[in-house]
């Protein structure tokens, strides 16, 4: 290395020669600090890459792993967007024939079951109408680089049916050829639900004998059916975009329509009749059930109106109302004639029973037979007369009588008419069977009159039966109650049943048997008013069965 450095050369010298000297090692020590230095910081460096790298790959495993999560956190919301919005991403690779899901099949059909086990291929799960044009569609789309749209149905093994709207793109190589598709589906079952009830409502629309209209919730006419169109003149492009104002008559009054539109904006259903006016401008009659629609959200967003013509039925109901007012005026000229038949004909009948009776009373035996026999013919001539017009009146005033139907027992009602004809009678031998516990709803003034005809005839012609028997009961049978009232007397001949209840027909002689003719008119007419109905059945000396009921319908109690 160095040469030698000189000794120094005396004592003096020696402050001179280490002075020299440690100027001589200076940058030597320089060297060694700088290289002393370097070696500190190599080392340093060293020992700090492990350290460095290793909080790195902390830095770069909490990155991925927050990477990881907010992926895992994606796919969990698109998985379940997927399903809760029923929109299914999926991949078909062409090369491999692949078809990658963003979601499983299961998510669209449900789990496999036992009756539905795993498809090994998705497009044996597409029903076999659609497989086609499934099919079809993806070799066009391929084909042609176009994009891709189907809409089909799935089946699984249950039968579960969904039907899937599929969209896709097709991605290109660099040969511009077409390696795959890419798209979503979307589950359009509850959207071919409600177009095949939309088709159906349609239809009925269309076919129902009833006018139909749809609005806004402004009132501003969307659809009608042919049925409107043929009620008032206006075909739908005429109709459509319009208010219903343009059908009005200008007869109705303004607060009808102001309750209408108040109503139905309330949310509630207006039901009325409306004057309308057809196209030609002639006037009809409607009767309207407007309704208002509701969406999601509880808002009304249209209006349905079904609307009939009753425009016939208003004529009948006038030409009733005409018919009720000239009934009425019929009335008072009844109630006048029978004021003239009580006051102006009696009065003359009791004229002449009065005189007769003065003349019979007054010539005692001076008489001769045959003008006595004169007198009284002409006293019982007067007496029919004028039971005769009591029974005229009693027949008028059933149609004018107001009825008032109400529970009636009818068992007790006969046993009390009953007694009363033996009371007339009290020598006559005659058993009555009557029924009990017979009831019914009736007017009961008219109904007593019914059994007292029916039951008083029954006695009459039995008069000459030697062990008369009168029954009354009820006809076995479902529906409304039948009764019956049956004798062993005179009976008739039933060529001649269609007088029975004509008013003063009779079948019998007056000197067989006394009567006027108009009791069974009375009792069929009081039968009408309750909606019921008579009919007899007889043979002469075989005695007779009427048949009787009071309603068309079972009584409201039991």
């Amino acid at each position: 290395g160095h040469a030698a450095e000189p000794a120094p050369a005396a004592a003096g010298d020696a402050s001179e020669w280490a002075a020299h000297r440690q100027a001589a090692d200076l940058p030597r020590r320089l060297l060694l600090l700088i290289a002393a230095g370097l070696m500190a910081a190599v080392a340093y460096s060293i020992l700090r890459q492990p350290l460095m790298l290793r909080r790195e790959v902390e830095a770069r495993t909490a990155e991925l792993r927050a990477s990881n999560e907010a992926l895992a956190r994606s796919t969990s919301l698109l998985r379940s967007a997927s399903i809760n919005g029923r929109v299914f991403p999926w991949e078909w690779d062409i090369r491999s024939d692949t078809l990658h899901w963003g979601v499983s099949p299961e998510d669209i059909l449900g789990p496999h079951t036992a009756t539905r086990p795993r498809q090994p291929d998705f497009r044996d799960m597409v029903h076999p109408d659609d497989l086609h044009a499934y099919l079809d569609t993806g070799r066009r789309s391929l084909k042609e680089g176009l994009p891709y749209y189907c809409e089909f149905r799935l089946v699984a093994a249950d039968n579960v049916v969904r039907w899937i709207a599929a969209r896709g793109e097709p991605v290109f190589d660099e040969s511009n050829g077409v390696v795959r598709l890419v798209g979503a589906s979307l589950d359009i079952t509850e959207r071919k639900r409600a177009e095949e009830n939309l088709r159906q409502f349609s239809r009925a629309a269309e076919q129902i004998n009833q006018g139909i209209m749809i609005t806004d919730a402004g009132g501003r006419i969307e659809y009608v059916n042919p049925h409107f169109c043929q009620s008032t003149g206006y075909g739908q492009s005429e109709a459509i975009g319009r208010t219903p104002r343009l059908l009005a008559s200008g007869q109705t009054p303004p607060e009808v329509y102001r309750h209408l539109w108040d109503t139905v904006q309330g949310g509630d259903t207006w039901r009325g009749e409306l004057l309308n006016r057809r196209k030609d401008g002639s006037l009809y009659w409607e009767s309207q059930v407007i309704s208002p629609v509701r969406n999601d959200a509880g808002e009304i967003t249209h209006f349905v109106a079904v609307k009939e013509d009753i425009s016939a039925r208003k004529e009948a109901e006038d030409e009733i109302q005409q018919l009720a007012a000239e009934l009425a005026e019929k009335n008072r000229e009844l109630e006048s004639f029978s004021y003239t038949v009580s006051h102006d004909l009696r009065a003359p009948l009791r004229a002449i029973d009065g005189f007769v009776s003065l003349a019979l009373d007054t010539a005692g035996d001076r008489a001769g037979r045959e003008t006595r026999e004169y007198l009284e013919r002409a006293k019982a001539g007067a007496g029919r007369m004028s039971r005769l017009i009591e029974d005229m009146l009693d027949l008028a005033r059933l149609a004018r009588r107001e009825m008032r139907r109400e529970p009636v027992n009818l068992s007790r009602m006969a046993a009390d008419i009953a007694a009363e004809l033996r009371q007339v009678e009290p020598h006559r031998d005659v058993d009555f069977a009557i029924e009990d516990g017979l009831l019914d709803t009736a007017d009961p003034v008219l109904m007593r009159n019914v059994l007292q005809n029916l039951l008083g005839n029954a006695w009459k012609f039995t008069r000459k039966t030697p062990h008369a028997r009168i029954a009354f009961g009820r006809i076995a049978g479902e529906g409304a109650p039948r009764y019956f009232v049956m004798d062993n007397g005179a009976g008739f001949d039933m060529k001649f049943a269609g007088k029975l209840f004509v008013p003063f027909q009779r079948l019998h002689s007056q000197a067989e048997y006394d009567g006027t003719g108009v009791g069974l008119a009375s009792v069929a007419r009081i039968l009408q008013r309750h909606g019921g109905g008579i009919a007899a059945h007889a043979a002469p000396g075989s005695g007779a069965t009427f048949e009787f009921s009071l309603s068309a319908r079972p009584p409201a109690f039991t």
